[in-house]
């Protein structure tokens, strides 16, 4: 919008408006010439400016494409005549995108080329045909804010839109008179809203449509008045949004609001040549200078806005945001021509103040994250409202917001890969935006949806769509599709399979029947063991099939995989099924038998002679522990030491049984000590035995030497007499078993001569020995123990005397402990 500035305080903003009783811009200057050198043109045709000011030029007849500073000094040129990359074919369009690069219709070659703004080729896209991504003679070329690139496809009479790098996107248009149809569209421009002006040669008009290429406006029709047009062909649009059209055969440059009212325009230059000036291409540079391509003169021609008597405010408004989301709003300032940087411009949205933002070098401020909550998607006319003080200078304007439709996902719950016929589904989908969301069927010959339910009628490929179709404010959707395989029965599966036993026993097989996501109560299953069929089962709540008791003659043990083989034969309603398992083969258990006792009175220096048997009938081994107590060899247990032997019996194993290893414990003494016993049962009755010498060495401890015993008697007077006879021995003997000495008949009666005979009830029993000893002396009636009486430790060659009641007594033990040897015993009567 052109504004009135005013210098005094609040400003009206009026409008400064030409007619076209007054030309809006004037005629500044112009530059070319018919040529091929640089900076020369043969029939210029498509012309743009770039932010930086350049101005690029279609040189269409001699098949390049020039760039010129913004006082018309060539700066590069680049292309010439062919069809590789960089080569062109009478261009007639050109368009530079906001990150600066150019884009060339190459018209003749039926293609697009992008080059960098130094000329290098980058990419081009299309060829000859009536498809999407082909073109038939593209006349002009455009390039939104987005970097979406626009074009006019002028004989398949249509606009094709592509991506920066020449991917199609969408087309619209096609022959015709009516709104959204074309008639040769040539011209093609595109405002800072996104939306797409096309001028047509053969219509001689203007149509605006949305980005997506929905139909908005038009005007024109053929004529010489003003907003009638001849052959329009070029297309701009600026700052403000004002639309630039060559009237070709009008030979003027008419200017329109972005609905189409008629704003003025200019005439092209002609004093200075001979034949009449064709505006061919028309762009607006940097400054709000408008340039003209003259097609039969060979020029650029240059037109300034006409001035006034206040300053020329340039204020283009505009927002644009996405419903529900943000917006930014943006305000470009221009004062004669020069941007307004740091100027302060404070917006308001739907007249509600919303911020304020500088405008930068450019003159251009943007306010960001302005909340579209409760705003529409649409095109909002009016909506933006931005206004700013510089100096004395106050100006303002109001722009449109656009507001873009906000995109949706699906979300659609997975659907069963199988399913069987006469049975249903109910499916469940949402959308992000919470509008419905409509389930369908793809193939209605395999299954119907009803009220979000999936019926399946026949066997086949069920399809299975979710879509939302948007709204006013929501883009459609992208549409889910699920895929069910619909099976006359349904399918079932047999896992899990399994077999586990021991060698030489029986194994225990099993598998679990599963269908439609659960398992097969009550159905038999078959199961085969390496090939052969060895019985069936029936599943239980949870699906599992066991046999049991399968015997495994003739399998080794080990891990045999596939050799169970699990089978479901199917029935109605329900596929067959079969699976395969491994077969694990354990070795047999072995326990282990001692089949002697261990003795209860081992002792260091003895022996224990073991055996065992194994329930598998093989060897058997008998390491002993600790070794300190009992060795082993062979069967033969020795005694070593004094502490606990414990004996293992051990068998290894083999290829059919496991190990087994069973032990047996026993205490190991000390060295056995020395029992002496002398049976008096065997002496004769009535005899006096006086003395007994039996003379025998013997061991007790580690020391040797020998037990001389004596039998005495002393008379009333105190004489004592020893009687030794060869007929009145003692037995003495050593643990009771070894015999050292004997005597024959009757029991111990001690007579007193002449004073008769009679019992000894009292003895005393003196034991003298070299080194210390120590024991007990036990005295018997028979197998009864009347008493017992320890021997006292002494010193070497100490003597010991023990006074017993042995009344009837049939038998005294002597046991010595301890090492040391004895030098005699002496059993006498009392003094």
């Amino acid at each position: 919008m052109v504004l009135g500035a005013c210098r005094q305080s609040p400003p009206p903003i009026q409008a400064n408006l030409s007619t076209s009783a007054a030309p809006t811009h004037v005629f500044k200057g112009q530059w070319g010439g018919l040529g091929t050198q640089p900076g020369r043109l043969r029939f210029p045709n498509g012309i743009a400016a770039s932010r930086g000011g350049d101005v690029y030029v279609a040189d269409t007849n001699n098949n390049r494409v020039q760039r010129f500073t913004a006082a018309g000094t060539p700066v590069l040129t680049w292309g010439g005549q062919g069809s590789g990359e960089g080569q062109f074919l009478s261009p007639r369009g050109v368009a530079v995108a906001p990150d600066g690069s150019v884009y060339v219709a190459d018209t003749s070659n039926n293609r697009v080329q992008k080059f960098a703004p130094d000329g290098t080729f980058l990419t081009a896209w299309g060829e000859a045909g009536t498809g999407n991504g082909q073109l038939n003679l593209p006349f002009g070329v455009a390039v939104d804010g987005d970097g979406y690139v626009y074009v006019t496809d002028t004989f398949n009479q249509r606009i094709q839109k592509f991506s920066a790098s020449g991917v199609f996107i969408a087309k619209w248009g096609r022959n015709g008179t009516g709104k959204g149809q074309f008639s040769r569209p040539a011209g093609i421009a595109v405002d800072g809203d996104g939306r797409v002006y096309v001028s047509e040669i053969g219509n001689h008009r203007v149509q605006r449509f949305s980005t997506a290429g929905v139909f908005e406006a038009l005007w024109g029709g053929y004529g010489t008045a003003e907003g009638r047009f001849r052959q329009p062909y070029g297309l701009a649009v600026d700052g403000s949004g004002r639309v630039f059209v060559a009237d070709k055969d009008n030979l003027r440059v008419q200017l329109f609001s972005p609905d189409g009212a008629p704003l003025g325009g200019f005439a092209a230059e002609n004093s200075a040549h001979a034949k009449p000036n064709y505006p061919l291409g028309v762009a607006v540079a940097e400054g709000g200078d408008v340039v003209v391509t003259d097609l039969y003169n060979n020029l650029v021609q240059v037109f300034a806005p006409a001035s006034g008597d206040l300053p020329t405010v340039l204020v283009r408004v505009s927002g644009r945001g996405t419903f529900s989301g943000q917006a930014d709003l943006r305000a470009s300032v221009n004062v004669n021509g020069d941007p307004a940087g740091g100027t302060t411009v404070t917006f308001s949205l739907n007249g509600v103040q919303v911020g304020s933002a500088v405008a930068d070098a450019a003159g251009v401020a943007v306010l960001s994250g302005v909340s579209l909550t409760g705003v529409q998607a649409g095109i909002h006319e009016q909506a933006v409202a931005a206004a700013f003080t510089m100096g004395e200078l106050y100006g303002g304007a109001k722009g449109l917001l656009r507001v873009d439709k906000a995109r949706q996902t699906l979300l659609f719950t997975p659907v069963p890969a199988r399913a069987r016929v006469g049975s249903s589904l109910a499916l469940t989908a949402s959308a992000s935006s919470g509008l419905p969301v409509l389930l369908s069927s793809d193939t209605p010959e395999t299954c119907t949806v009803t009220d979000a339910a999936a019926a399946f009628t026949a066997p086949g490929l069920c399809g299975l769509r979710a879509a939302q179709a948007g709204n006013a404010n929501y883009h459609a959707a992208a549409e889910l599709l699920q895929e069910v395989v619909v099976h006359q029965n349904s399918p079932t599966t047999l896992t899990g399979v399994s077999g586990n036993g021991v060698v030489g026993g029986t194994a225990t097989l099993a598998a679990t029947l599963g269908g439609e996501g659960a398992g097969l109560v009550g159905r038999t299953v078959t199961f085969a063991l390496q090939g052969q069929t060895v019985g069936a089962a029936v599943t239980d709540g949870s699906g599992r099939a066991t046999l049991t008791g399968v015997a495994l003659t003739g399998v080794a043990p080990g891990g045999y995989p596939d050799a169970v083989t699990a089978s479901f034969a199917g029935e109605a309603g329900f596929e067959a099924a079969q699976g395969v398992g491994t077969l694990v083969v354990a070795k047999a258990a072995q326990s282990l038998t001692f089949t002697t006792v261990p003795p209860t009175d081992a002792a260091v220096g003895g022996s224990y002679t073991v055996s065992a048997d194994a329930s598998s009938g093989l060897s058997v081994s008998f390491p002993s522990s600790p070794t300190g107590v009992c060795t082993a060899s062979g069967n033969l247990i020795s005694f070593v030491g004094a502490g606990t032997c414990t004996v293992s019996a051990s068998q290894p194993g083999d290829a059919t049984y496991d190990a087994a290893v069973s032990t047996q414990s026993f205490t190991v003494g000390a060295p056995a000590s020395s029992a002496y016993t002398l049976d008096l049962s065997t002496l004769p009755v009535g005899r006096v035995i006086w003395n007994a010498n039996v003379g025998r060495g013997i061991t007790t401890g580690t020391t040797a030497g020998y037990v001389t015993i004596f039998a005495k008697r002393k008379d009333r007077t105190g004489n004592t007499a020893m009687v030794v006879g060869t007929d009145h021995r003692l037995i003495i003997s050593k643990d009771g078993t070894s015999q050292l000495g004997y005597v024959t008949g009757g029991t111990l009666d001690f007579g007193f001569g002449n004073f008769g005979t009679g019992r000894v009830d009292v003895a005393t029993l003196r034991v003298k020995s070299t080194t210390t000893l120590g024991g007990s002396v036990s005295v018997y009636r028979d197998t009864a123990l009347l008493e017992r009486v320890g021997l006292p430790r002494t010193g070497s060659g100490g003597t010991s005397l023990i006074s017993l009641n042995v009344p009837d007594a049939t038998l005294v033990r002597v046991t010595l402990t301890g090492p040391g040897a004895v030098d005699d015993v002496i059993f006498s009567a009392p003094q």
